[in-house]
């Protein structure tokens, strides 16, 4: 296995309140322990949004992030947090 991706695009991730999302990851992290690197589907329908969750995906530790901000155009965001706009 070379990463675990939660919070994708085949779930239904826009039904998590932002809590919730926090507490997948988090727990995600927890467990994989740095054995493999945690990505973090950081979605949302707003820009502000999607950079809100990408921030706290950051804080929660996971080496990457994908922003799908709409259904037709996604932002693939890899390692390295410098700006955390992304999403944008």
């Amino acid at each position: 296995m070379h990463g675990i991706f939660v919070l994708g695009t085949n779930s239904e991730f826009y039904a998590l309140d932002e809590a919730e999302k926090q507490a997948v990851i988090a727990t995600t992290v927890e467990h994989v322990a740095g054995r493999v690197p945690v990505y973090a589907g950081t979605g949302a329908e707003s820009t502000r949004e999607a950079v809100r969750l990408t921030r706290m995906a950051e804080r929660e530790r996971v080496q990457g992030v994908s922003a799908a901000t709409s259904a037709s155009r996604t932002t693939a965001c890899r390692s390295g947090f410098a700006t955390s706009g992304c999403a944008s």
